[in-house]
């Protein structure tokens, strides 16, 4: 399983930020079922870091899953993730961290965001 293309962005709102971004997901395993449908599931968690150390474990988490008649080649996983006025702003980094539930595949992927001043 491979993490690819992660991309986001922060942006201010009242007296908070608001981050959204997404990571594509692809090479997980597939389960056909006695009726011919394929089934994807994969499960992440987010955890926050500034300056190369984790400041926050576990920002959000989930789990995607996919059922189709066809072979699925690719999901994405998507975030919407709100920064209280206690973060500081500055250079943040999410480590997103998935696990293919029908395998024992896994990756991690780094996905940097600015928080800008109000």
């Amino acid at each position: 399983m491979e993490l690819k293309s992660p991309s986001g962005f922060a942006f201010p709102l009242e007296d908070t930020w608001e981050f959204n971004g997404n990571v594509q997901v692809y090479g997980f395993s597939l389960l056909e079922d006695e009726d011919d449908i394929y089934h994807a599931a994969v499960k992440y968690k987010a955890d926050l870091a500034m300056d190369g150390t984790t400041i926050f474990e576990n920002v959000d988490s989930g789990k995607i899953e996919k059922s189709s008649e066809e072979e699925i080649a690719e999901m994405e996983i998507e975030f919407q993730i709100e920064f209280g006025s206690n973060f500081d702003p500055g250079n943040y980094e999410l480590i997103i961290i998935a696990e293919d539930l029908n395998s024992t595949k896994k990756d991690t992927c780094n996905l940097p965001f600015e928080l800008s001043e109000f």
